[in-house]
């Protein structure tokens, strides 16, 4: 009868014990779901473009954030920024919010944003979560897509929970539209000292003005310079603001503009008014009066 020597014998235990590791550690595997994530690459272009469900707008992810555009083309909107990489975007059905997949802390979350832009409210805090490319939620249909896991309908009713709960806090976005007065034409220094650049400091940080007005701009559409066919006029919508600032008129009271059209100033206001107000946002419009006139110049008058 032959015996092992010493050191086959404790050759014959590692062995063993290391089958017994495998075999403990291949159980464990069929009982445990183990996950591994890769995030996409950060692209130069835009990626995982959705519409929005009043079809005005395509959200979509480019260079680590979420951006926003009108459908009909113009300026894209960054709505979020760095360090988090943001990603596959998800319109609510009433168009407010925006979820959406990001890493933090290594792990793959889901979060909210404003449809206007602002901080992200993270919803979820669980490590190892997959992406759910299925979560996205196509305009008059069923949230929740038919074959959903048990994972995918726990997160369908937190991103349903969130949809209807009070919006996250973001920065506010102020629209100045109107002529050369809003432009600031003629003020020195005009970038630091026309009236939006004053009222964005005045504001502080949670709020961000910008400056749409155009010299010579008339809000009559038949006026000599129609602020509807302006490029301004496609940015502030794409702006996607809070609140707008209306002030235009000065320009109407030239004799070629007011003296064809002036029936028509009340409609023109108010379909401009609409316009903003209609927007995604659902912006605040506050009309300003046109500034009185103390010297008839370049056709514009007091009368």
């Amino acid at each position: 009868m032959q015996t092992l020597r010493p050191w086959n014998r404790w050759l014959a235990l590692l062995i063993g014990a290391g089958l017994l590791a495998i075999s403990a550690f291949t159980n464990s595997l069929a009982q445990t779901r183990v996950e591994f994530h890769m995030l996409p690459p950060v692209s130069t272009g835009p990626m995982d473009p959705v519409w929005s469900p009043d079809s005005k707008w395509i959200a979509f992810s480019m260079r680590g954030d979420i951006w926003t555009v009108p459908a009909e083309g113009g300026e894209a909107i960054a709505l979020t920024e760095g360090p988090a990489y943001h990603f596959e975007p998800a319109w609510s059905h009433d168009g407010t919010t925006i979820a959406l997949t990001y890493e933090i802390d290594g792990d793959l979350e889901i979060g909210i944003v404003a449809a206007s832009g602002g901080p992200v409210r993270r919803i979820t805090n669980s490590p190892g979560y997959d992406l759910l490319k299925n979560l996205r939620a196509p305009a008059k249909t069923a949230l929740i897509p038919p074959q959903t896991t048990m994972k995918q309908l726990v997160f369908s009713i937190l991103l349903l929970a969130s949809a209807f709960s009070s919006p996250a806090e973001s920065i506010t976005r102020i629209a100045c539209v109107g002529d050369s007065i809003t432009f600031g034409a003629t003020v020195k220094d005009r970038a630091n000292n026309c009236y939006p650049a004053v009222l964005g400091r005045l504001l502080g940080k949670k709020y961000t003005v910008r400056n749409f007005g155009v010299n010579g701009a008339t809000l009559l559409k038949k006026g000599n310079l129609p602020y509807w066919k302006l490029n301004a006029f496609k940015d502030a919508t794409a702006f996607g603001p809070n609140i707008v600032i209306l002030k235009l008129g000065t320009n109407d009271t030239k004799p070629q503009n007011w003296g064809k059209a002036a029936a028509e100033f009340e409609a023109d206001l108010r379909a401009l008014a609409a316009h903003f107000r209609g927007l995604p946002s659902k912006p605040k419009v506050y009309l300003c009066l046109p500034v009185p006139v103390y010297q008839d110049r370049w056709g514009i008058n007091e009368k």
